[in-house]
């Protein structure tokens, strides 16, 4: 079962655990035979994941909602380019 310790920073973004980082890094690579591959895995798990920021209102002031479910998977990847 996934790491999914997550605790709110300053700016409001959730942060994950490296041991979260880890598995979802791992979920996305796990069947790549090199970097090139593993780019491409964790590429994939962002576009199947990441719901694009979009644009509200809230009491009639426009804002934009972030960060948007998925973003876990933009994480994960920076995780992985730093080498985990």
């Amino acid at each position: 079962m996934r790491n999914t310790r997550r605790r709110k920073g300053q700016t409001g973004f959730v942060r994950l655990s490296k041991a979260c980082l880890d598995e979802l890094v791992e979920e996305a690579i796990v069947d790549c035979y090199n970097e090139s591959e593993q780019v491409t895995g964790l590429y994939t798990m962002i576009e199947d994941n990441l719901a694009v920021p979009f644009g509200t209102a809230v009491l009639g002031v426009p804002v934009t909602v972030v960060p948007p479910a998925g973003s876990e998977w933009i994480a994960a990847y920076r995780h992985w380019l730093r080498g985990g």
